[in-house]
């Protein structure tokens, strides 16, 4: 028995665009595919987009941390067929650097559900520890999962992890 793998042949437009002004990102991109199967296996057109704002507040409290605010909104029109999870999505993150010489950071931020009860919650945190030794830790919290969400399945698997990074 032999496996081969299959690609499916599609048709892909797609456009990104960017526009940046003093502490604000402004960000689209949108794409229109075709031939492509959707979740179910069947062959679907479909248009998709994700549009974004940043803001980004520097010297924070005076100091030389500086935050960036940001928010999207992820949108597939083949909702609950589509082969990711964003099909009706909003996210919302805060990032604060530190600005120090151990490279500090810090960001928290939430994937909600338009169509449902979901949320995914996560806090990252990385520091360097010495010129070649850097520590991160992530914590992912997956326990509002609605029934009808594509994670549903990985609703009790929410996770800490802590890693040690040494570079030469």
């Amino acid at each position: 028995m032999t496996f081969s793998p299959f690609y499916t042949q599609i048709s892909q437009t797609s456009i990104d665009l960017r526009l940046q002004y003093s502490g604000w990102l402004l960000k689209f991109e949108g794409l229109r595919r075709t031939g492509a199967l959707n979740r179910l296996g069947n062959n679907e057109d479909y248009t998709a987009f994700v549009g974004g704002v940043e803001y980004s507040i520097f010297s924070l409290f005076g100091t030389v941390a500086d935050m960036t605010l940001v928010t999207e909104w992820s949108f597939d029109e083949r909702r609950e067929r589509a082969t990711t999870r964003f099909d009706n999505d909003l996210f919302v993150a805060s990032r604060v650097s530190f600005n120090d010489f151990q490279g500090t950071t810090i960001t928290a931020s939430v994937l909600l559900g338009n169509d449902n009860d979901s949320a995914i919650a996560s806090l990252e945190c990385s520091r360097r520890v010495s010129e070649r030794v850097s520590v991160a830790m992530e914590l992912v919290l997956l326990n509002e999962i609605a029934t009808d969400d594509v994670l549903f399945p990985l609703k009790n698997d929410s996770y800490l992890e802590v890693g040690l990074t040494y570079g030469f």
